[in-house]
């Protein structure tokens, strides 16, 4: 095996080529708090991520990427569009996007229903109207008051409808 030399806080250090500075400290019994540090972490993850129970999850029209949560996105041409496109802790992300040639509107007044049954949500008490300039969009987010199970709801924003599943 081959070996490399260091200093560590003054200390010569001899460890095996490859070693981590951490596994280097710990073999001269050199102590360096951590909050976590496991090697074979990858490993354990795959061996065990099998039989994990998955949370439930937004079901995404089209696949996500950095871009869908950098605001770097453009409205289609001629359509006024409302999509819910990320489901985080109790947390309903949104998006509307004017592709048209007119400034849109819509009330901040929202709501999920599973079938007929409304969610609650935690929601500001006071309504107001919001623009959307041509070309443009708006983000704004629902916050619930506990996880949603899977299934299939609509987030209504006025009159504005947009349909997501969990799964």
């Amino acid at each position: 095996m081959e070996y490399v030399n260091l200093k560590i806080n003054g200390i010569e250090v001899q460890a095996p080529k490859g070693s981590t500075i951490l596994e280097a400290a710990r073999i001269a019994g050199i102590t360096i708090p951590t909050l976590c540090y496991l090697k074979e972490i990858n490993e354990i993850i795959d061996r065990y991520s099998e039989n994990v129970e998955k949370l439930p999850g937004l079901v995404a029209e089209k696949e996500t990427d950095e871009e869908d949560y950098n605001g770097k996105y453009e409205p289609t041409p001629g359509i006024f569009s409302f999509e819910v496109y990320k489901y985080c802790g109790k947390n309903i992300y949104f998006r509307f996007l004017n592709g048209t040639n007119e400034d849109m509107t819509y009330l901040n007044d929202y709501h999920i229903f599973e079938g007929d049954n409304e969610i609650k949500v935690i929601n500001s008490n006071y309504q107001y109207e919001q623009s959307i300039v041509s070309g443009s969009y708006d983000e704004d987010h629902v916050e619930l008051v506990e996880l949603l199970p899977a299934g299939t709801y609509r987030l209504v924003a006025g009159e504005y409808v947009a349909q997501f599943e969990i799964r």
